[in-house]
């Protein structure tokens, strides 16, 4: 017996991961702030960076570093809302807070890299809070 794959079937295979693999590209800004969000709110900082520049991976990789560092008990799971996000040419400011609250939105910067809308983050934008879940004092990729 031949055990041959059938081509079709490695044609089919390939041109499914080939599609699904680029499914990110049309994200919209506002797409890319809530997935960024909800991922970094949830303490997965590997998944978030997925939606940053190389500059935000880089800060992603120092934030799962740090998150190894702290106990569980001290790990806060942080729930944000988008307030609203405004796109000018290849730049973005999408504003958020902490979901439920009053407090005033803080902004979260995004650029446009080879036709992707990312997350754009770097060391001097971030400050601990975040990763104990104390949002209210601090801004995600501010500039």
């Amino acid at each position: 017996m031949n055990k041959r794959p059938d081509f079709k079937l490695l044609i089919l295979i390939a041109f499914s991961f080939f599609a699904f693999a680029g499914c990110r590209s049309g994200d919209s800004s506002r797409e890319v702030a809530e997935n960024f969000l909800s991922l970094y709110g949830s303490g997965d900082y590997y998944h978030a960076k997925s939606y940053g520049t190389a500059e935000t991976v880089r800060v992603m990789d120092m934030m799962i570093g740090l998150n190894k560092m702290l106990a569980d008990s001290e790990k806060v799971e942080t729930k944000f809302e988008l307030v609203s996000c405004e796109e000018e040419g290849d730049q973005a400011t999408a504003m958020y807070r902490k979901s439920g609250s009053n407090e005033a939105p803080k902004p979260l910067m995004l650029v446009k890299e080879s036709g992707k809308w990312e997350v754009s983050m770097n060391k001097e934008s971030m400050n601990e809070p975040l990763i104990t879940g104390e949002a209210d004092s601090t801004a995600v990729g501010t500039k």
